[in-house]
């Protein structure tokens, strides 16, 4: 897991998924799953994080711990923190 958190806060694109690694809830081969490809990463991350998000939802980095108003600025803390995920 401590492999899995360092690898997210790198300038290189990522292959974990930040916000599965910051999810306790998870099991913990979810939490590090390794991705094959950046592209399969922004897959994932569109599908599992950003599609269900509607207007009013409490976003929150589950890692940092800091929490947004809208998609956009949990998206540019992404890029900026985590690396270009999407």
């Amino acid at each position: 897991l401590e492999e899995a958190i360092v690898s997210v806060y790198r300038e290189k694109r990522p292959t974990r998924c930040w916000q599965c690694v910051g999810k306790k809830n998870l099991p913990i081969e979810q939490r590090t799953r390794k991705f094959c490809s950046p592209g399969d990463l922004t897959k994932h991350f569109k599908r599992k994080h950003l599609r269900h998000i509607r207007e009013g939802d409490s976003l929150v980095c589950e890692l940092c711990k800091v929490s947004f108003i809208n998609k956009m600025h949990l998206q540019r803390h992404g890029k900026e923190v985590h690396g270009p995920v999407t």
